[in-house]
């Protein structure tokens, strides 16, 4: 039985009465905190008064993460995606918003939902999104999202009306759901990048960022950093993230290019690598940012300057999960996201009406950040002890001192090296020599056989509709292949 966190319990009870009342609330939650399963158990509520849920999902990835959740609270979901319409007359329908939308006209009037939950409710300002909810006009709007922004600071209260928050990053981080970030700024590598409309010129940042010294910092960062843990690594362009893809590899880790242009196929492959620990790591440029569940990410490479908080918070929300001896996830900001953001673990107030939050270099308060020069992990500007290495800031600062120190997990714990790679358990340079040679090993084994849709079939047939369960097994194989 699926237990719920009194905060999704208290979620669960207001959404349900301002839905019950007509309204068009929001669910404001930090990423990582369950948002789905909190989901889940409402409409679970509402198929309980006979209403109708369609939830739409702007990509492929959080379409299957909803149609497995919904399917452990045994909804037997149906689905909208490019095959068409999947399953007669279900109580909730998992909606592709495209694939919806291209066959909108031609949907029964029995299917209409009664309630439209949209996750990653910030595009629901799309043209094609705000269509859907004019064609079902009766029906009442739920939104699922971290970050309560649109990058056109157009205002979202002509479409919900009440925003739910039960919980704040800093409560989740209190409470372990969400792992704490440790911030680094090895060094601000791109401070000067020129605008091209409402954010940085993700051309330039690519040329800046793609030097073979910069390259070869961010790799070696890497290597004395995370053992071979798996981080996800925010690009400019594809071209960029194709480039560092190909860098990572060549120094001998395991690292694949998550983008759009693969097929569904192909990205469920490089996710399942990652679940299995196969991966060190993804290089992307939007793939990941929203509403994605990667189990096993032990950080963030910034290589991507953002004025857009939906970036920053989205992609470090990707790291936050927690991770069995994981006490903090590492954020490394080679950019300098974090001096126009703030700390990572920052509570956000958000409304429906949005103001203009986007910061400009006149504006920023530089002073609210420290680097400690010993070990170089952001602190407060009310610091005086660093609160990692526990080195006095002040004095490291007058006194000129070189950094000695660096965080870097060994054996999954997060420990401090000298600058040297040398850690109290023996030489971090010759452990990390060993896992690469092992991952080399591991990758010459037999890899990861597709099965075809006739296999599927006779494994469906043979372990899990045994007996006469013929319809169901019938209904099952026409929805699967």
């Amino acid at each position: 039985m699926i237990q719920s966190r009194q905060f999704q319990v208290d979620a669960q009870r207001q959404i349900n009465t301002l839905l019950n009342a007509k309204r068009h609330p929001v669910y404001l939650a930090p990423c990582g905190t369950g948002k789905t399963y909190t989901a889940a158990a409402i409409i679970k509520d509402r198929i309980y008064l006979n209403r109708r849920v369609f939830v739409l999902v702007p990509q492929v990835e959080i379409f299957d993460e909803w149609m497995r959740v919904l399917s452990e609270f045994g909804l037997n979901p149906g689905y909208i995606n490019d095959e068409g319409i999947r399953g007669k007359d279900r109580g909730v329908y998992v909606c592709m918003a495209l694939s919806l939308i291209n066959i909108i006209g031609v949907l029964p009037e029995s299917l209409y939902p009664d309630e439209i939950i949209t996750d990653e409710m910030q595009h629901s300002l799309a043209d094609s999104w705000e269509q859907i909810y004019g064609f079902f006009h009766n029906a009442t709007r739920l939104g699922l999202t971290a970050t309560l922004y649109h990058g056109s600071l157009r205002s979202f209260e002509h479409l919900y009306t009440d925003v739910v928050q039960t919980i704040s990053k800093s409560h989740a981080i209190a409470g372990s759901w969400i792992t704490k970030p440790l911030l680094m700024i090895p060094e601000l590598y791109a401070p000067d990048v020129p605008m091209n409309g409402a954010d940085f010129d993700m051309e330039v940042q690519a040329d800046l960022l793609g030097k073979p010294q910069i390259v070869g910092d961010v790799i070696d960062f890497y290597e004395r950093t995370f053992e071979g843990r798996c981080v996800i690594v925010p690009c400019c362009t594809f071209e960029h993230a194709q480039q560092m893809k190909e860098a990572f590899n060549a120094k001998g880790w395991v690292f694949e290019h998550i983008h759009s242009a693969l097929s569904k196929h192909e990205r469920k492959r490089i996710l399942r690598l990652i679940r299995a620990g196969q991966v060190n790591g993804i290089c992307t440029v939007g793939i990941g940012i929203e509403g994605m569940s990667i189990p096993g990410l032990w950080g963030v490479l910034w290589l991507r300057r953002t004025l857009s908080p939906i970036i920053w918070t989205q992609f470090n929300g990707r790291a936050e999960r927690i991770i069995e001896g994981k006490d903090h996830y590492i954020c490394a900001d080679f950019v300098g996201n974090s001096v126009l953001h703030g700390m990572p673990d920052r509570d956000l107030s958000w409304t429906l009406e949005q103001e203009d939050v986007q910061p400009n270099d006149e504006d920023v308060d530089r002073s609210a950040l420290q680097i400690c020069p010993v070990c170089g992990v952001v602190n407060s500007s009310m610091n005086t002890i660093c609160h990692f290495c526990g080195a006095n800031i002040d004095d490291a600062e007058r006194a000129g001192q070189k950094p000695q120190r660096i965080p870097a997990y060994v054996d999954g714990n997060l420990v401090v090296l000298d600058s040297n790679g040398y850690s109290p358990e023996g030489e971090h340079a010759q452990r990390t020599n060993d896992i690469k040679a092992a991952q080399a090993q591991a990758r010459k084994a037999e890899p990861i056989r597709e099965i075809g849709a006739h296999e599927k079939a006779q494994i469906l047939h043979k372990n899990l509709f045994a007996g006469n369960r013929r319809k169901l097994f019938a209904e099952t194989l026409k929805d699967w292949i």
